[in-house]
């Protein structure tokens, strides 16, 4: 899994997907990034999925208290 911040948002994001095309050449690449957000009393750990592309594909919110 390769590391990087594609986005310019100083996370950590790791490869966890590549689509191929048809003639072999990589055509679209997933990102996933996992952090912490605080806000008044709690906090939860968000998992965060984007194509290269910056498209959003998915965002998970799981509390943590």
């Amino acid at each position: 899994m390769r590391a990087a911040d594609p986005f310019g948002d100083d996370q950590d994001w790791a490869v966890i997907d590549e689509i191929i095309d048809q003639d072999g050449y990589l055509s679209r690449v997933l990102w996933q990034c996992r952090y912490i957000v605080e806000s008044g009393s709690g906090s939860a750990q968000v998992t965060e999925r984007r194509w290269d592309d910056g498209q959003h594909e998915s965002r998970e919110v799981e509390p943590l208290n």
